[in-house]
C-alpha cells in the first residue's frame, strides 16, 4: 500500500505536462538495398483464409540477406536471420510475389538461418537452386498461382492446402526441373519397353506424399503423369529412362521381329544351319521393385548388385527361354540404380530372383554397418 507521501506525489505526477520524448536514435548505416517483409494483406489473397504476402520494408529494418555486385549475388545471414528473411529478399531480387498462409508463416520466422565461413557468391542463375534447396529442406513447397511471377509456399510441417496448379514442364528437360527443387511440377513421361500399368504400382513408395506428389498411368499411351517437385521428378525421370533402355528387346529378339511369318522351305542342297540353344524354361516376368536403405546408398546398392550378379552368373548359365516363335534368349541380368537422395534403389530383374535380390540387400547393409 502506497504511504499518503507517496500518493501525494503520484498525483502530482499525474497533473504534470508530460515530458518531451527522446530524440530517435539516427539510423544505422546499410549498405544493402531495401528488401522485404512479411505482412498481412488477407484482401489480394485467393483464398479465404488469411494469408501472407511479401512487401517492402524500409531500408533500416532489411536483414543481410542478398546484395548484388556486379553480375553476382551477394548472400549471407546475419545473427537473427531467418527463413522469413531470405524468402523476402529472393522475392524482390526476382521480382516475384510470394503468398504464404498465416501457419507457414510461423514456421518461416520460426526457422534461423546460419552460414559459417565466407557469404556464398552467386550467378542469378544459381540464386533460385540455392533458395529453393534451402526451403525444400526445411519442408517447404512452392506453388504456381497461374502468373509467371506469383507463387504460393507452404509448410509440409504446418497443413497441407498445396492442391493448386502446378508448373507443366517436358520430361527432356531434365536441367530446368533441377533448377528447382521445391517448385511443384507436372511432366508426362512415355516409355518404349516398360509396361506403365505395372511400373505406376512399384512407383508408388516414392510418390508417397499426397499433399503435393502424384503418379498416375495414361493407360494405352504407355505414359506416366507424374508430380513432384522439379528435383523430384528430374532424379526418377533419369531412372526410369535407363530402366526402359534396359528392358529393350535385344539383337535376336528384334531379328525375330524383323523375320518373315512363314520361312521360305529349305532346298535339298541347303545346308543344314547349326542348332542354337533349346529352351529349357518358362518365359521370366520381368519387374521392376523400390526398396529403401538406410545408410550410404550407392556404397550398399553396389555390394549388393555385385552378390547379385555373382550368383546370377551361376544360376542362371544355360537358362533359355523362347523369346518369339523363332528366337531363344538367355535369362535376363537384374539392373540396380540408385538415387542418393531419397535413399531408395530401383531394381529390374525377373520376378523368381528377387527372394535372392533382398537377402543381398539385407547382407550388404549388415556389412557396411559392420565396417562403419
Amino acid at each position: 500500500m502506497l504511504t499518503f507521501a507517496a500518493q501525494a506525489a503520484f498525483l502530482a505526477a499525474l497533473a504534470s505536462p508530460p515530458a518531451a520524448s527522446p530524440a530517435a536514435p539516427a539510423p544505422l548505416p546499410v549498405s544493402l538495398p531495401a528488401l522485404l517483409n512479411i505482412v498481412t494483406t488477407p484482401s489480394e489473397m485467393p483464398t479465404l483464409d488469411a494469408l501472407f504476402s511479401i512487401a517492402p520494408q524500409s531500408q533500416d529494418e532489411a536483414p543481410a540477406v542478398m546484395q548484388l555486385d556486379g553480375d553476382k549475388v551477394l548472400i549471407a545471414f546475419a545473427d537473427k536471420t531467418n527463413l522469413s528473411d531470405l524468402v523476402g529478399a529472393y522475392a524482390q531480387l526476382e521480382g516475384m510475389r510470394i503468398l504464404v498462409d498465416e501457419q507457414s508463416q510461423m514456421v518461416l520466422e520460426s526457422t534461423a538461418l546460419k552460414m559459417f565461413g565466407a557469404p556464398s557468391r552467386l550467378t542469378r542463375d544459381e540464386v533460385t537452386p540455392f533458395v529453393e534447396g534451402i526451403l525444400r529442406d526445411a519442408d517447404f513447397i512452392m506453388t504456381a498461382n497461374g502468373g509467371t511471377d506469383s507463387f504460393s509456399l507452404w509448410s509440409l510441417r504446418a497443413a497441407r492446402g498445396s492442391r493448386r496448379a502446378s508448373v507443366q514442364l517436358a520430361s527432356n528437360d531434365i536441367a530446368a526441373l533441377r533448377r528447382h527443387p521445391a517448385l511443384v511440377m507436372q511432366t508426362t513421361m512415355t516409355f518404349e519397353n516398360i509396361d506403365v500399368r505395372q511400373l505406376s504400382t512399384n512407383l508408388r513408395p516414392i510418390f508417397q506424399d499426397p499433399g503435393y506428389q502424384s503418379i498416375m498411368n495414361m493407360g494405352s499411351s504407355n505414359a506416366l503423369l507424374m508430380r513432384g517437385t522439379g528435383l523430384e521428378l528430374a532424379n526418377v525421370i533419369e531412372m526410369l529412362r535407363a530402366a526402359d533402355a534396359a528392358a529393350a528387346p535385344t539383337e535376336d529378339q528384334q531379328a525375330a521381329r524383323r523375320a518373315p511369318s512363314q520361312a521360305q522351305p529349305q532346298t535339298a542342297q541347303a545346308v543344314q544351319a547349326p542348332a542354337g540353344p533349346k529352351a529349357n524354361t518358362e518365359r521370366p516376368k520381368v519387374v521392376t521393385r523400390i526398396f529403401e536403405i538406410t545408410g550410404e546408398t550407392n556404397e550398399i546398392a553396389n555390394t549388393a548388385e555385385g552378390l547379385t550378379r555373382g550368383r546370377f552368373n551361376v544360376e542362371a548359365q544355360g537358362l533359355f527361354f523362347q523369346a518369339s516363335e523363332n528366337s531363344v534368349a538367355s535369362w535376363p541380368k537384374p539392373h540396380f540404380w540408385t538415387d542418393r537422395d531419397t535413399h531408395r534403389v530401383m531394381v529390374q530383374a525377373p520376378e523368381r530372383d528377387f527372394a535372392g535380390i533382398e537377402a543381398d540387400l539385407q547382407l550388404a547393409a549388415r556389412l557396411h554397418r559392420q565396417d562403419g
